[in-house]
């Protein structure tokens, strides 16, 4: 189940025909990995147990001992702030 941004990349390449677009998606794929660098190590875990290794926020909830609610509201600001990272640079 665990989905890696090279898995993700690999994908990427073999669906899309057009080089430039496999190479805008490669970077977009590569910035998000130096904003998650960047992130607090709370942020960074949660989004590998999220969006990496594709737990629930059930299962993560679970995990971290927090309540199913916050993990929710978490994942979408780490999505919010991504999102807008991606959008200020590209």
């Amino acid at each position: 189940m665990t989905r890696s941004l090279e898995i993700i990349m690999q994908e990427f390449q073999g669906h899309m025909k057009d080089p430039e677009s496999q190479l805008l998606i490669i970077e977009k794929l590569q910035f998000v990995r130096k904003v998650v660098a960047g992130l607090e190590p709370f942020d960074q875990l949660l989004f590998c147990l999220n969006f990496e290794q594709d737990l629930e926020p059930i299962e993560i909830a679970e995990i971290l001992m927090e309540y199913r609610n916050y993990v929710n509201i978490y994942i979408h600001f780490l999505r919010k702030k991504i999102k807008e990272e991606l959008d200020r640079c590209y």
